[in-house]
């Protein structure tokens, strides 16, 4: 009972180390950019995009703490504040952008284009498909370097599915993260609620995640 315990509710927390970062092809080309830029590839703006869960907040926080840039989400910004944020700035758009948001973001744009600083947006959505009322924020978005993160293949939805596990304190044996492979859609969100169901009936019913576990719980 007391083993069991131990597993389920030590979690661990969220870590971007980078040596931790799982590599793909799904991801190759922006983890590649944003080891080049800003010193080797020009523009002082990125943009990266890709679905939750994609890794995004993982390889954008490397970056962060590569050029010891500030960590912000768009609603948390503030125009007065922009002097005391470090040299760099890596902001998080989410949803929902309000008009206020927009005004600010294209304040923090201009801001750091002027002090020739960089600075790393990262978003569920591409500039082209984020809803914005601000004509001048979205055009000046565009011009910012692009990266997108695409779905995952099959190796690295195997490490994945194995790191997300470890992550909330439970050792999955690899024979059910491959029967999970062959029965499920493979995209990052049914990987993280695939995880978290698992997990919450786990707990719930005091049970390893087993493969039998596993056929009852989603009806596989």
């Amino acid at each position: 009972m007391e083993l069991t315990k131990k597993r389920l509710f030590k979690p661990k927390l969220p870590s971007y180390h980078e040596r931790i970062f799982i590599q793909g092809p799904s991801n190759q080309m922006a983890y590649s950019w944003l080891e080049k830029w800003p010193q080797e590839l020009e523009n002082f703006a990125t943009y990266l995009s890709g679905k939750s869960g994609s890794g995004k907040k993982h390889l954008s926080h490397i970056w962060a703490h590569k050029y010891n840039a500030s960590v912000l989400k768009a609603h948390e910004i503030n125009p007065e504040n922009f002097s005391e944020y470090d040299p760099h700035v890596l902001i998080h758009i989410e949803k929902p952008v309000t008009p206020e948001c927009e005004e600010n973001l294209f304040h923090a744009f201009n801001f750091y284009k002027a002090k020739k600083a960089y600075i790393l947006f990262t978003c569920e959505q591409t500039p082209n498909s984020l809803p914005l009322t601000l004509k001048d924020l979205k055009s000046r978005l565009a011009t910012c370097n692009f990266i997108h993160l695409d779905e995952p293949e099959e190796n690295t939805l195997k490490q994945l599915y194995t790191l997300s596990f470890k992550n909330k304190g439970i050792h999955v044996h690899c024979d059910v993260v491959n029967y999970l492979l062959l029965r499920l859609d493979r995209s990052f969100t049914t990987l993280h609620n695939t995880v978290n169901i698992l997990e919450q009936a786990s707990c719930n019913d005091n049970r390893s995640i087993s493969i039998p576990f596993v056929k009852s719980v989603l009806g596989l």
